[in-house]
């Protein structure tokens, strides 16, 4: 579980339903519920992030009845704890000591390791989680995730000037929140899962740069550039923090991250003078003034349901005076200080269920993407004047969910895909390590 301490490793009684805690703090974080009883019910064997190591997952065994722990396996590993062998005897686990996902079994005696661990089998591609029953290893792996894609395309003209071309950062490597400097010359986005990393290339050519999150964070929200295009701001979550979000600053030319207070200005759009956020709320869009904190309808939730468009997350115009929203029936924009929307375009049902929403650079226009209605898979994004006129398609692409156009408004960068996973057994575990 989590809460404001943090995790809780419990025990839940199946007779009567009371609950118990075996371990509880803000400095751990179990992993993917990772946690195994012994077969004689003694001890629990589980994995978690610690303070010490939030980037790297250990395995420990904590004994039922006093709550001792002991140290299984730690060190600069990634460890995932699968199960135990039948007999108690062996615990098996997952980690990248050798350098990749493989499967290794430590000897066990009254929960804790009596021996070296041993390598049942290397290079897993691609594991996710598993676990083990009846001596069988049962296992997910990520075939795919979704990617990131630049294209040339000139949104004046709507001409397709390249083809999409995939960013290469290894075959299930997860890549996100793509976003293009306000000087055009770099593209930034997150790469990874359990510790993400932020990775800045240019945007003419390969060269890139990689900034590993500090210490104690895992995950950010949304990546922003300062208008210099010289720092990268963000809200990021980690394993000491309690589960809230701070913001995060990355100053380029030092490769240096400043940690600052919780903003809503790091996961909506901020206004040009820094002082207003903007954001849907309650069937309407508000302004947050950050100085005051007084949150201010823009137009009446009331007036706006009679429009018959509920606004959803969002996108601040080039010149910071309109914002665009998409809604499950419609693409509109308003005034950014307050008035009725223009509805650019009402939509059939299910249509915009991507709900993607970008201004064009010049903004002069608005991007929205439609469900292709002849294919499930297939998304189209589609360009409209923000004045208001006729809208058209652009191009069509499978699984399309992001947009950011580039400053000179003839390249975007998207993100298109789905995790996909198989699920494999590997039979004859116990079997082939007690050889």
């Amino acid at each position: 579980g989590f809460g404001n301490a943090g995790y809780e490793l419990v025990l839940i009684s199946t007779s009567d339903g009371s609950v118990r805690a075996l371990k509880q703090g803000p400095d751990f974080r179990i992993l993917y519920g990772r946690a195994f009883f012994s077969p004689d019910g003694r001890y629990v064997a589980y994995s978690a992030f610690f303070g010490g190591s939030p980037q790297m997952g250990d395995v420990r065994t904590i004994e039922v009845t006093s709550g001792k722990e002991t140290d299984v396996l730690a060190g600069p590993s990634n460890d995932q704890v699968l199960g135990w062998s039948e007999d108690g005897t062996r615990l098996f686990v997952v980690s990248d000591r050798a350098g990749s996902h493989s499967i290794w079994a430590i000897p066990m005696q009254n929960g804790a390791r009596v021996g070296d661990p041993t390598l049942v089998r290397r290079d897993v591609h691609g594991f996710a989680s598993g676990h083990v029953a009846a001596g069988n290893l049962y296992y997910h792996v990520v075939t795919e995730t979704p990617k990131l894609y630049t294209m040339g395309l000139d949104l004046a003209s709507g001409r397709v000037l390249s083809e999409p071309v995939a960013e290469k950062r290894g075959w299930a490597t997860w890549i996100g929140h793509p976003v293009w400097s306000p000087d055009g010359q770099y593209l930034a986005y997150a790469q990874g899962t359990d510790r993400q990393a932020i990775v800045v290339r240019a945007a003419a050519g390969n060269h890139l740069r990689e900034f590993p999150l500090p210490s104690g964070f895992l995950t950010v929200s949304r990546l922003r550039w300062t208008p210099d295009s010289r720092r990268l701001v963000m809200g990021a979550r980690g394993t000491t923090h309690s589960g809230s979000s701070n913001v995060l600053t990355l100053t380029l030319a030092t490769g240096d991250f400043a940690v600052g207070y919780t903003n809503p200005a790091e996961s909506w759009p901020v206004s040009a003078d820094g002082r207003y956020v903007y954001r849907h709320w309650d069937g309407t869009m508000v302004r947050f003034d950050l100085t005051t904190g007084e949150i201010s309808p823009l137009y009446p939730a009331e007036a706006m349901a009679e429009v018959g468009c509920r606004p959803g997350p969002p996108a601040l115009s080039p010149s910071g005076d309109h914002l665009a929203f998409v809604g499950a029936w419609c693409v509109g924009v308003m005034p950014a200080e307050g008035g009725a929307p223009t509805l650019l375009y009402r939509a059939s049902p299910g249509e915009l269920s991507r709900r993607v929403i970008a201004w064009t650079a010049d903004g002069k226009s608005v991007l929205f993407s439609k469900q292709d209605p002849e294919n499930e898979e297939r998304v189209e994004l589609w360009i409209v004047p923000a004045a208001g006129g006729e809208p058209r398609e652009l191009f069509g692409f499978d699984q399309l969910r992001w947009v950011d156009v580039h400053p000179d408004n003839r390249r975007i960068a998207f993100m298109a895909g789905e995790i996909q996973y198989e699920m494999w057994v590997m039979e004859g575990l116990e079997d082939v390590a007690s050889r």
